[in-house]
Parts: structure tokens; C-alpha cells; sequence
């Protein structure tokens, strides 16, 4: 009978542990806190993106729907630039416009692309298109979602320790 108990257990554990590796990725909201400038928002979200810290505006920087691109090469240098990022987060901006922008993540054989949708009140992801993260529809492999709230993580962060 204790060994049937062990065996059944075994058997739990490695059908709910290990049985499903794709999970459903529901889009968080990210509040923005008060006080924050479409291209404050759009430089802390960037920087949360490339893993550098969040820079100072200047006040002509703090105008505008978004950060020029002469702006965003100034903030942030050569990891701006970069479509592949060695180290650091591991993330990378593939465009951006007013509003949203498109970041990018390759580990291994892995590529994630996230859509960041954004305004002066909310920040919000969802997943564009992924390569060997066994995604369908809005289910893909638990390790993606956890790049993302990791990502979303940081975001939340960078936006509440951004300079004013």
C-alpha cells in the first residue's frame, strides 16, 4: 500500500510538474506613475528593455509624442543601436513609434518579439510572433511568459525610479 502511495506521487508530480510546458500569456497593465511625459514613459520602458539605467530627460526631451531617434542614440549609445544584445537583458528595440514599440529576445534557438503598447497612464505587452517557444494562440512556453513578467518587472521599476 506505501508503495502505491509513493508511486501515485511520483506520478503527480512529474504529470504536473513536468507534463505541460506551455502555459496561456495574459497581458498585464503596468500603471505609470503620475506625472510622467509620453517620452519619459517611452525612455523608461527602453531602458527597462536594453537593462540600462533610466536616464534624465532634458526639458526639451520631456515635449513631443515621442523621443527623436538623434535623442534615443544620445540616451542611450551603442546598446541602442545593437539587434542582438550579448549580454545585459538579453532584449533589444526593433522599432518604435508614438504609442508602441517592438522589442525583441534571442536565448539560444529561442526569439521572442513583444508588442509594448504604452501611454502616460499604462504600460501593456502582448506577444507578436515567437520562433521554438511552441506557441499557440496565447499559449507558449512557461520560460516566455517568464521573460515577459521579468521584462514587465523591470519596466514597473524603471518607471518608478525614473529621474525627474
Amino acid at each position: 500500500m506505501k508503495h502505491a502511495r509513493v508511486i501515485w506521487s511520483v506520478a503527480l508530480v512529474c504529470l504536473l510538474g513536468f507534463g505541460c510546458r506551455t502555459t496561456r500569456f495574459e497581458p498585464l497593465e503596468v500603471a505609470v506613475p503620475s506625472a510622467r511625459s509620453a517620452p519619459e514613459v517611452e525612455a523608461a520602458i527602453m531602458a527597462a528593455v536594453l537593462g540600462v539605467r533610466t536616464p534624465k530627460l532634458s526639458a526639451d526631451q520631456k515635449k513631443g509624442a515621442t523621443l527623436s531617434e538623434k535623442a534615443a542614440k544620445k540616451l542611450f549609445g551603442e546598446v541602442y543601436t545593437r539587434t542582438y544584445q550579448p549580454r545585459g537583458s538579453g532584449w533589444f528595440v526593433e522599432n518604435r513609434k508614438p504609442g508602441s514599440m517592438v522589442a525583441g529576445l534571442h536565448r539560444r534557438s529561442h526569439f521572442l518579439r513583444l508588442g509594448i503598447a504604452y501611454d502616460p497612464q499604462r504600460v501593456v505587452t502582448r506577444i507578436l510572433s515567437s520562433e521554438n517557444l511552441e506557441q499557440d494562440g496565447d499559449q507558449i512556453h512557461k520560460r516566455a511568459v517568464q521573460w515577459i513578467r521579468e521584462l514587465e518587472s523591470r519596466i514597473r521599476l524603471a518607471l518608478a525610479s525614473q529621474p525627474t
